[in-house]
């Protein structure tokens, strides 16, 4: 009995100790959410500064490096920001992160990774990692229970690691995408003016088709979550939103038929809120010629060609009244 009684103190001061720890922690910025935070930072910024009416496109890194909004800018005289931050961020987080930036009259295109619509109603492990160092008030925010579950979802070794993490200074991010590289729109020009070869973990990268029957099969709590987002922005910003699918290399382990499905789901879902879908999916996949280094990222033929297409499919819903406000 009073080895019981020995067991479960033990087991509670364990646990007390680690969310003890878990807490102490939060908002302790690293090196591994350094890029991502320097990236938002910039966004954020430009839609401070960039006056309305503005064009808008949300999404990962695919948007990031993928769609010139410099390019479209200058074919619509509009505007334009580039969103896009990390695919590796929920869906959930990155309407977050929108959320209390639009202004009235912005015209907004959602051009977010097909992973992004993989939803399994759980916070990401990269989700996980960038909030718990970057923005603690969203995380304390969440329902209690989440928090706990987060906390010991991470596990002795996870917490060590974000405790050795804390201790060492939190340095610019090292890697080929460069801060300096953003442009006044929030473009990722590096991807435009970098003509080295793949690397062999890029090419690995490659290798790995996008999972069209998982997607599927968890898209449509994804695009539920979108329409609620887009029906409270209508009514409270008077903003105008559109979807597009993401650009991606054309893989030919990719599936025709389980893209098609993914199709019909997104048209279906946001014809029913009479929100416009621009294009389809054969649209946006381009050849490895027009690849930079992911499955996502183009080069500056790919970036020059689906800029000009989005242009192309946007242009209808402009009128001569649109003006150029140069950020």
């Amino acid at each position: 009995m009073r080895f019981i009684q020995y067991f479960i103190a033990g087991m509670a001061g364990a646990l007390l100790l680690t969310l003890g720890l878990f807490y102490a922690l939060l908002g302790q910025p690293g090196t591994s959410s350094e890029g991502i935070y320097q990236t938002h930072k910039i966004k954020h910024q430009l839609m401070q500064t960039i006056e309305p009416p503005r064009l808008i496109f949300v999404g990962g890194s695919g948007t990031l490096m993928g769609i010139g909004t410099d390019l479209i800018s200058k074919s619509l005289n509009i505007n334009t920001v580039n969103f896009g931050i990390y695919a590796g961020l929920d869906l959930e987080y990155q309407l977050y992160l929108l959320e209390e930036l639009i202004q009235p009259g912005d015209r907004i295109v959602f051009a977010f990774e097909y992973s992004a619509y993989n939803s399994t109603q759980k916070m990401s492990a990269n989700t996980r990692n960038y909030v718990t160092q970057r923005d603690r008030p969203y995380f304390l925010s969440l329902p209690f229970t989440q928090q706990l579950q987060q906390a010991l979802s991470l596990g002795p070794g996870g917490l060590t690691a974000k405790l050795i993490e804390s201790l060492l200074p939190s340095v610019p991010m090292a890697g080929r995408y460069p801060i300096e590289n953003i442009n006044l729109h929030g473009d990722q020009t590096i991807n435009r003016v970098d003509h080295s070869p793949l690397n062999e973990n890029e090419a690995e990268l490659l290798l790995q088709p996008v999972d069209f029957q998982a997607i599927n099969q968890n898209a449509q709590p994804a695009f539920d979550r979108i329409n609620q987002f887009i029906d409270r922005h209508r009514t409270l910003s008077k903003a105008s939103f559109y979807m597009t699918f993401p650009n991606l290399w054309d893989h030919p382990q990719h599936s025709r038929h389980e893209m098609q499905v993914f199709e019909d789901l997104m048209l279906a879902a946001f014809a029913a809120n009479e929100v416009p879908v621009l294009g389809r999916v054969e649209d946006f996949l381009y050849g490895f010629d027009s690849i930079y280094d992911t499955l996502y990222h183009l080069n500056a033929k790919g970036v020059d060609h689906r800029s000009s297409q989005l242009a192309a499919l946007l242009r209808p819903y402009f009128n001569e009244s649109s003006t150029t406000l140069k950020p």
